[in-house]
């Protein structure tokens, strides 16, 4: 179960520090982005609120691998948005008969930038 809006903008009104780990940006070494997200996990965990203390905790769990973007600069963003949009069409794509179609709609999804229809 995720986090209601209304304890999420609590959370921003009382720790605005939360709102963001900031260590993201480009100018960030991964040395100093650790130290980033050891204070913003300190800070989830004094927060109060339960889910987000939970979730600090999760996140600490799989911090190296967080943190291994400044060694390769990469991010599944991409593939995580084409396999949401294969997701979309197999939904809509029930009852399909020819499955040849199906498969050349899913190889032109990194190429078209618009909705894919019939």
């Amino acid at each position: 179960m995720g986090l209601s809006q209304q304890t999420i903008r609590r959370s921003h009104v009382h720790h605005p520090t939360l709102s963001t780990f900031g260590i993201f940006g480009y100018n960030f070494v991964k040395r100093l982005a650790r130290l980033a997200l050891r204070a913003w996990l300190l800070e989830a965990r004094e927060s109060g609120v339960k889910m987000l203390e939970k979730f600090a905790d999760t996140l600490e769990e799989y911090q190296e691998g967080i943190l291994n973007y400044y060694d390769y600069r990469i991010s599944t963003g991409p593939l995580e948005g084409t396999n949401n949009k294969i997701r979309k069409m197999n939904g809509q794509a029930y009852g399909y008969r020819d499955l040849a179609f199906f498969k050349l709609k899913i190889l032109s999804l990194h190429t078209t930038k618009y909705a894919l229809i019939g």
